[in-house]
């Protein structure tokens, strides 16, 4: 059996994550994917392949272009503001309307229980996309 595999989930490494309103240490690290790509090889059924380029057409089909832009400049806009460290939401309110201004809601907006944004979260989830496609 194929499996889809690319070590470029190690750029998007966040530290902490809220969960049940706490600072916690996040669970999904590239060690994790790294510990099942392991058990993985040592079997002999699996066979860890590269992901093959995707057209960006699917991935804009499926997502609009404001959530693709944030993605892909929220954690340089981030730094840019002279902020630090990874980008956490500070709300998951999602109405109708605009995405709001601040990049901390921003990031609550876009998404539900959203991980943190790091600096290889948006080369990260390119290449997501490409191993499920």
């Amino acid at each position: 059996m194929k499996v889809v595999y690319t070590p470029s989930h190690r750029d998007h490494a966040p530290l902490r994550e809220f969960s049940a309103g706490e600072l916690v240490p996040c669970l999904e690290i590239p060690e994790r994917a790294e510990t099942i790509a392991r058990a993985l090889l040592s079997t002999k059924w699996a066979e860890i392949v590269p992901p093959q380029p995707q057209p960006d057409r699917i991935i804009t089909s499926l997502h609009s272009a404001d959530y693709l832009r944030f993605l892909q400049l929220a954690y340089s806009s981030w730094l840019a503001d002279g902020k630090g460290g990874d980008l956490l939401a500070n709300t998951f309110a999602r109405s109708a309307g605009r995405a709001p201004s601040t990049l901390h809601a921003q990031a609550g907006y876009y998404g539900f229980d959203t991980p943190p944004i790091t600096a290889g979260t948006w080369a990260a989830a390119q290449q997501a996309v490409h191993c499920a496609l």
